[in-house]
C-alpha cells in the first residue's frame, strides 16, 4: 500500500512537505507529526459537532466527544483521502448485551523520502438492540457500525501526535 501512496497520489500539504521529527539521543526514533498538522488536529470542533455520551444518565459525568461525522471531515482535511481504518476484531460480552469493536486508524506520513503508517488503536462499544421477541437482534450489523464509529472515534481522539 505504500507504493501506490507514494507512486499514485501525493501526500497532503503538510505531511508530504516535512519529515518527521526524531531524538537523535534515541536508539528508537520516535515519530512525530510536523508542527503544521498538530496545528490542524488541534483546532477546536465546531459546537454543534461535540456530542455527550447517550448511555450516561443523571448528575454522572457525561463524555463529550466530536460526532463522526465531524472527526471524519477532519481526518480529510488535514490527512486528505490517504488515511485509513480497518476493524482488527469483533466480540460480543458474555451477557450478550454489547457488542466490542477494535479499530485500528492507520495515517501516512513521510520519514526520509519513505511513506510509512502511523497507526492508532480503539476500542468502540455499543449496545445491541434485542428483537421484540428475545430471538436474536433488530439488526446486528448497525450496532457493530455503531461500535466501529466509537472505535474510530477513540482511536482518532486519543492520539499523542505532539
Amino acid at each position: 500500500m505504500s507504493n501506490f501512496i507514494s507512486n499514485m497520489m501525493p501526500l497532503p500539504q503538510g505531511v508530504a512537505g516535512q519529515s518527521a521529527v526524531a531524538s537523535p539521543a534515541s536508539t528508537v526514533d520516535v515519530l512525530r507529526f510536523p508542527q503544521v498538522v498538530c496545528t490542524q488536529l488541534d483546532q477546536p470542533f465546531e459546537r454543534d459537532d461535540i456530542r455527550n455520551d447517550a448511555h450516561m444518565s443523571g448528575d454522572d459525568f457525561r463524555p463529550r466527544y466530536p460526532s463522526a461525522p465531524a472527526l471524519i471531515w477532519r481526518l480529510n482535511e488535514v490527512f486528505g483521502h490517504l488515511w485509513s481504518d480497518e476493524i482488527v476484531n469483533i466480540w460480543n460480552t458474555e451477557d450478550g448485551r454489547q457488542v466490542l469493536v477494535h479499530c485500528r486508524l492507520s495515517i501516512p506520513i513521510v520519514v526520509a523520502g519513505q511513506v510509512i503508517h502511523i497507526t492508532k488503536d480503539g476500542v468502540g462499544m455499543a449496545f445491541l438492540k434485542l428483537a421484540p421477541n428475545g430471538q436474536g437482534f433488530v439488526n446486528y450489523g448497525y450496532d457493530v457500525k455503531a461500535a466501529h464509529t466509537d472505535g474510530l472515534r477513540k482511536a482518532a481522539t486519543n492520539t499523542d501526535h505532539r
